[in-house]
């Protein structure tokens, strides 16, 4: 029996290849509505650049994989779900454009390596708490508050 989209992305969001679990979450409270989500930057791959580019194997592409970074991802690892780090990897920006001529690949290894700092990124940053000035911040609000600009005349 084939297997459902829902039930693949539930085993998919498990994996420690999962791209959400190296991005960020936030969370915002407006009354009873909750809402949790994940930022666009890719945190560990971006933290981690320099470290999967030392890890990597640099070598031609393929044509079979012309637009399909997912191919590779799964020849590559076994899973499809590493296709947006291959593009990340490589400094390319859409799928139309992976067309090579060369290709960064990390090793499965360091892949493996830098999802054990996802965990910091397991407990989701409270947005309004994120926003909120600290002590420094109010402390200069407080003082430029009691300076007096001069009018312009």
């Amino acid at each position: 029996m084939a297997e459902t989209i829902d039930a693949e992305s539930r085993k998919c969001v498990q994996l420690v290849t999962d791209l959400d679990r190296q991005r960020r979450k936030y969370v915002v409270q407006n009354g009873n509505v909750k809402v949790q989500f994940v930022a666009p930057a890719i945190f560990n791959y971006e933290r981690f650049f320099f470290y999967l580019l030392r890890n990597s194997s640099y070598g031609q592409l393929n044509k079979k994989y012309f637009y399909r970074p997912d191919y590779l991802s799964y020849d590559e690892y076994g899973t499809t779900t590493l296709w947006a780090l291959i593009l990340f990897i490589n400094k390319v920006k859409t799928i139309e454009q992976f067309i090579g001529p060369k290709v960064y690949i990390p090793t499965y290894n360091s892949i493996l390596e830098i999802s054990k700092y996802d965990q910091e990124l397991v407990k989701p940053v409270d947005v309004d708490e994120l926003n909120a000035p600290n002590e420094n911040i109010k402390k200069l609000q407080v003082y430029y508050s009691k300076v007096r600009i001069p009018q312009a005349t």
